[in-house]
């Protein structure tokens, strides 16, 4: 499943809760250079959400592998 932030983390400018997060699946965060996406681990930690996995090499790599 994919998350856009701009469309599910930040609507109306706000974070959205928790619960409302929890997807009951493990999560893989990535973005275009991996910067943004240490943003959206650390707000699910500090949300008390269970870990998330950071994908360091975002789509760049992906897209030259």
């Amino acid at each position: 499943m994919n998350l856009p932030a701009a469309e599910a983390l930040l609507p109306d400018g706000r974070w959205m809760d928790a619960a409302a997060l929890l997807t009951g699946a493990p999560v893989v965060a990535y973005c275009g250079s991996g910067i943004t996406a240490c943003v959206h681990v650390l707000a699910m930690e500090l949300a008390g959400l269970p870990p998330a996995v950071l994908y360091p090499g975002s789509y760049s790599d992906w897209v030259s592998s």
